[in-house]
């Protein structure tokens, strides 16, 4: 049975008639080959015959053949065809038989399917179709993928390889919604693959509209993996054991009776009746995209550090909770003064010019943000002393080259926070996204109090005082908004420790909060219907697998929509449009549904829970996704 590289004609001649024998007798001499079975027999001539065509092939695709050879090799190839129709109506025949090798002849009909050659004129493509049919037909039942205890799956080496290939798919780096889509689906392609190699019913991963619906969501995606939820589901809503029953594992009687005890419970839970805002406390977050985002803007207010003083974009989605815009002509007058705070802060605390001078450990990273904090606690001193105490004509300008100062301070020092390995602790960087916050409110008080000092001594036409007033109008707005994400955060924490007696350094450790966080809410019609749509992306995707930009076509589809925006408000004079689409985050930060890093991992049940547990949390994700 083994593959043979040059196979003489009469080899062949004598493989086919074999072939022709064994189909003619019905397998029948299988005991005298020393076979357990008449269907290991006609496994093993099935796969012999696909084999046989394949070196039919090799032998006529050879260069500077024999005409008359090729003609006897035709023949042959005919010959070996016409066994094929011989094997469906054997498989019909013996129908449960085939059980013991059903596995072997799926991988069989896909080694046939994997010739170059596969078209309905030579009858290959009709016979793929109709063997994979009656394969179908005569699925095993799930059970059978099991041990005889039922305690545990039959083990298989192929099933060992993929879930290796599926712990390791979270080292890949993700950073664009394209990328998020794809761990997705990359995970979902796994799953179907170690159902296959366990022989297991594939049709039990299909999904429809209910996955995402408050009544029927599976409780295994969002449930603490130690609770009777995530175990036995809630109403409708299955659980994972419902899944081991539907893939054929056996359940205890205590277990079948609390499956059916959570079935007959309620699982009412409604809208609350006043939803937090979007874009305040908890959905508040940043990484190092944004961060970077946050230098990149501060360098696009001073435009008169650019060589050549060319337009620097503002950067786009990852730029959040951005500061009210900066004309160009207001701060060019400042050139040598932004100069040198630029210079110091790149002498003085490593301002992120080179990837390499970015921090690599915990150690490194302290070292970063401790002297950038000192002088961050300062600058917001020298801010309020203007604000307070300064009546001079020099005010504006020495409170917008300080809130310059601070915006560019805490962006290097977000930057820091965000880098080296262990990342920094969450309740630190929580705390950091306050201080940020009240970097940013403070920002925009000093630009406030600087026009408004403008606007009372100096003499303006009507232009420059509609742009100033403009200017403070949408600064106000930004500070009440910031002002209740503060306070937002604020509620929903407890009273911190910290590190240097200084909230001011925004490296305060938080103890965890006392109120577990709701991790299965209920979703509105709105997420459900676009979370749904894009899990159909993802499973089905229309889009070619060809690049970030293809990947992320939509993405740019909506920065384009806000550009053009943006540049319509420019022609016309009116204020800058608000991104209202969610910004591009990682959904998958937090690993898996709650408490997932204690699921147990020995057995190849286990491990295949895993998998299905973390696929289908990483489906329930997407909803943090924009369509």
């Amino acid at each position: 049975m083994d593959a043979m590289v040059d196979i003489p004609q009469d080899t062949l001649v004598a493989a086919v008639d074999r072939l022709e024998n064994s189909f003619a007798s019905r397998f029948a001499n299988w005991d005298q080959l020393n076979l357990p079975s008449a269907a290991h027999y006609f496994q093993q001539s099935y796969v012999e015959a696909i084999r046989t065509l394949r070196r039919i092939s090799e032998e006529q695709w050879k260069e500077n053949s024999d005409p008359v050879l090729k003609l006897h090799l035709e023949l042959l190839f005919k010959r070996t065809v016409a066994l094929l129709p011989l094997s469906i109506e054997y498989a019909k025949e013996a129908r449960n038989n085939l059980r013991p090798v059903h596995k072997a002849l799926l991988s069989n009909v896909q080694e046939l399917g994997e010739r170059h050659d596969v078209t309905g004129t030579n009858g290959l493509a009709i016979h793929i179709i109709r063997m994979y049919k009656q394969l179908d037909d005569i699925w095993p039942p799930a059970r059978e993928a099991w041990v005889d205890s039922g305690l545990d799956l039959k083990p298989d080496a192929e099933f060992d390889n993929i879930y290796e290939d599926f712990c390791l798919l979270y080292r890949e780096q993700r950073h664009s919604q394209g990328d998020h889509e794809r761990y997705a689906r990359q995970s979902s392609r796994l799953l179907v693959k170690a159902l296959e190699a366990l022989h297991l019913p594939e049709s039990q991963l299909d999904l429809d509209d209910s996955f995402f619906k408050n009544e029927t969501r599976p409780t295994y995606v969002s449930f603490p993996c130690n609770s009777k939820e995530f175990l036995y589901g809630i109403g409708k809503r299955p659980g994972i054991l419902s899944v081991k029953a539907r893939l054929g594992g056996p359940l205890t009687a205590d277990q079948q009776s609390s499956l059916e005890s959570a079935a007959k419970m309620s699982n009412q839970k409604s809208l609350p009746k006043h939803p937090r805002n979007p874009g305040v406390g908890k959905d508040y977050k940043m990484d190092q995209s944004n961060a970077i985002a946050d230098f990149q803007d501060a360098l696009h207010d001073s435009e008169a550090l650019n060589p050549g003083h060319r337009h620097i974009a503002r950067p786009g989605a990852e730029l959040i909770t951005p500061t009210w815009g900066i004309r160009k002509e207001i701060l060019i007058p400042y050139r040598q003064e932004l100069e040198a705070i630029a210079e110091r802060i790149y002498k003085e605390f490593k301002m992120p010019v080179d990837q390499a001078q970015l921090p690599k450990s915990p150690d490194q990273r302290v070292n970063w943000i401790q002297p950038i904090a000192e002088e961050i606690k300062n600058t917001r001193a020298s801010i309020n002393h203007h604000m307070k105490y300064d009546n001079t004509s020099n005010k504006a300008k020495s409170l917008r080259l300080a809130a310059y100062k601070l915006k560019l301070l805490r962006a290097v020092f977000m930057i820091g926070l965000f880098s080296g390995i262990p990342r920094a602790l969450p309740p630190n960087v929580q705390n950091a996204l306050g201080a940020r916050l009240d970097d940013w409110i403070l920002h925009e008080q000093a630009w406030v109090a600087g026009d408004r000092h403008i606007m009372a001594h100096g003499e303006m036409d009507k232009k420059v005082l509609d742009e100033l007033q403009q200017d403070i109008a949408g600064r106000e707005a930004n500070i009440a908004r910031w002002t209740e994400m503060k306070d937002q955060m604020t509620g929903d924490s407890v009273t911190s420790q910290r590190v240097d007696g200084s909230h001011d350094s925004g490296i305060d450790v938080v103890s965890p909060p006392e109120v577990p966080e709701d991790t299965d809410p209920v979703l509105d019609d709105d997420t459900i219907r676009s979370a749904t749509i894009l899990l159909k992306s993802v499973l089905r995707p229309t889009i070619p697998d060809a690049g970030d930009y293809v990947l992320d076509v939509r993405e740019e589809r909506r920065r384009r929509r806000w550009y053009e925006k943006v540049a319509l408000a420019r022609l016309t004079g009116d204020s800058a449009p608000q991104w209202t689409c969610k910004r591009v985050v990682d959904p998958f930060t937090a690993g898996g549904p709650p408490q997932w890093e204690h699921l147990p991992r020995q057995g190849y049940w286990e491990c295949l829970q895993f998998m299905w547990i973390m696929t289908h949390w990483r489906f329930y994700q997407l909803r943090e996704l924009e369509l």
